[in-house]
């Protein structure tokens, strides 16, 4: 009997154990709602009696670790004409990068004039960010005003601004509709050439390609069925294959890629919490159950046997049984217990 409860158990405990790597085999933030950072702000641009514009927002950059803000800002003809950042360590709001096409030297009273003309208008998009700028992992939030919602989350090392990189840095991008991932990209940044890999909400690669500069300028497309960039190998380019194998920041689904180039501080810990912690309550989940299902077999088993128990014991069904404040006439019961009292 106790080898039946014991397989009892053990099935429901392997199923449950199933049940939770199915569970957790998403990975990486997968919804802004699992974006510890990505809260809602409010935000706006004022001008003080100079005519300098200063952010002002609720955001909270010391629970979050977020140490800018920034509002990029475009003309008709022209995208990113300059960005506003904003630090809340200082509380300083000023240029942070302009176009060196349109400006000749960094703009100062000439840009706010145009800010308050009208001329130069805040794009949709506000990006928080960390500012580490160097070997370290930063991140960026990339938040839409018109959507109300957190439209890319990224992470990046070798960065040099919330939308810059430098050489051997790393980026990884989760772009979101509606609140859940909708793709995901990754670039690789080296000396003189640049590898992108695209992918699916899942993490399956839907595209790639190797832009080189300098003088060895070339544009060369990955091709699935080869596993060549413009019938080259990828080593032939200046990246490795193992490059090709990172897997994407977040995706749904059972994971596919075999090697993870550099764990993403935010994002691991994250994904990683999260998977614990839906494994393990569903093995909890999972030994409840079993205990339950245990519970009802041992009950099962010993509703079979209670006729014979009845028998043996010398208690009568209750269609047949004693009267309360009655007496069992003593010629009854005298053989079926002394042959109970053997053994």
């Amino acid at each position: 009997m106790r080898k039946a409860y014991l397989s009892v158990f053990l099935l429901v405990l392997i199923f449950c154990v199933l049940l939770a790597e199915t569970a957790s085999a998403d990975y990486g933030y997968t919804s802004v709602s699992g974006i510890p950072m990505a809260v809602g702000f409010s935000f706006r641009v004022d001008f003080d009696s100079k005519g300098a514009p200063h952010i002002v927002t609720d955001y909270p950059f010391e629970t979050t670790g977020a140490t800018e803000m920034n509002v990029a800002y475009h003309n008709a003809e022209n995208f990113e004409v300059l960005t506003l950042n904003y630090r809340p360590a200082t509380g300083i709001t000023k240029i942070g990068s302009w176009d060196g096409g349109i400006f000749s030297s960094p703009p100062a009273e000439e840009a706010y004039q145009m800010m308050r003309d009208g001329d130069l208008i805040p794009d949709d998009h506000v990006y928080v960010n960390t500012s580490r700028f160097s070997s370290e992992t930063d991140w960026v939030l990339d938040y839409s005003v018109s959507a109300e919602n957190y439209t890319a989350y990224t992470e990046r090392t070798h960065a040099q601004a919330f939308n810059a990189m430098g050489s051997e840095g790393v980026e990884r991008t989760v772009y979101y509709q509606a609140g859940q991932i909708d793709s995901s990209r990754m670039v690789k940044r080296i000396q003189d050439a640049d590898l992108i890999v695209e992918y699916s909400a899942s993490g399956e690669i839907t595209y790639a390609n190797i832009t080189r500069y300098g003088a060895k300028r070339g544009s060369y497309d990955y091709d699935s069925a080869t596993g060549l960039f413009g019938g080259m190998p990828i080593t032939d380019l200046g990246f490795e294959e193992a490059d090709l194998k990172t897997e994407a920041l977040a995706a749904t689904g059972t994971r596919t890629a075999s090697l993870v180039a550099s764990e993403p501080r935010g994002a691991a810990d994250s994904s990683g919490a999260q998977s614990s912690a839906v494994f393990f309550g569903s093995l909890l989940t999972g030994i409840l159950i079993g205990l339950v299902l245990i519970k009802k077999f041992i009950r099962r088993r010993n509703k079979e046997k209670e006729p014979a128990l009845q028998e043996t014991a010398g208690v009568l069904p209750p269609e047949i049984g004693m009267k309360s404040g009655t007496e069992p006439p003593a010629e009854e019961f005298p053989e079926k217990l002394s042959a109970s009292g053997r053994g």
